[in-house]
């Protein structure tokens, strides 16, 4: 019925070759564009995050919670009060917690801090008596405040504490023997600070307190119960954050 080479088999061959011709000539379906995905995607040229990040922006599990170690020296001037013209050296430690809130940029700071200082007054005229008073502080600070960042590598913040210590004193005098004393101390002290960071974890600062310390020492011999100090400091300090 069919000549030999046109067989029903040879047929079959040339269709199935034709179709499949056919079907690669047929373009692949386009994928409608899912925004859900090329934000998933930082290769495909649609996403969005693949903005460039400053190297001193922090990463996101750096601007949640966290806590920093601090270490400063401080210098302390013109004490003013019963300690005229006092000046010393001192020394900071302190553990701070950040605490992240939903406003950009914004941290609460809780703070607790070591504050130790020795100072000198100038020689002075008290009750006819020529004196001279120095002293050691030890105090124990609670802080708290706010922080803000600004242009990623500064940071502003201002600490207000409470806190209790204690104060060693001596008293000298041209006509009587050197008497020493010491007493319990409450602590009010206010702390603005700015901050410069290298780092995610590295950072310097610089300070400026103010503190009023009370009752200091009580000096029987120059007829003082109470030694009540109001001291300005300057600090400069290096901060650890994990």
């Amino acid at each position: 019925m069919f000549p030999k080479f046109f067989s029903p088999t040879v047929v079959f061959l040339s269709f199935a070759v034709s179709a499949a011709a056919v079907a690669d000539n047929v373009p692949a379906q386009k994928k409608d564009y899912d925004p859900l995905r090329a934000m998933q995607n930082p290769n495909t040229s649609n996403s969005l995050l693949t903005e460039k990040k400053s190297p001193y922006s922090f990463e996101k599990e750096k601007r949640d919670d966290a806590f920093s170690l601090d270490v400063a020296g401080e210098y302390f001037w013109d004490f003013g009060s019963d300690l005229p013209h006092g000046n010393g050296w001192g020394i900071s430690v302190a553990g701070t917690a950040h605490i992240d809130t939903d406003t950009p940029n914004w941290d609460l700071i809780a703070s607790l801090e070591f504050l130790g200082f020795t100072a000198e007054s100038s020689n002075y005229m008290h009750k006819d008596r020529r004196v001279k008073e120095s002293l050691q502080s030890a105090n124990l600070i609670f802080s708290f405040g706010l922080s803000r960042t600004f242009y990623e590598k500064f940071t502003a913040s201002v600490l207000l504490g409470v806190g209790m210590g204690l104060t060693y004193g001596e008293l000298k005098g041209d006509d009587f023997k050197t008497t020493s004393s010491g007493n319990y101390t409450t602590t009010l002290s206010v702390k603005p600070t700015c901050e410069f960071h290298f780092n995610e974890n590295w950072s310097i600062f610089g300070a400026y307190r103010f503190a009023y310390i009370s009752p200091s020492i009580a000096s029987k011999v120059a007829g003082w119960h109470n030694l009540d100090l109001f001291t300005q400091s300057a600090e400069i300090g290096v901060r650890y954050r994990f």
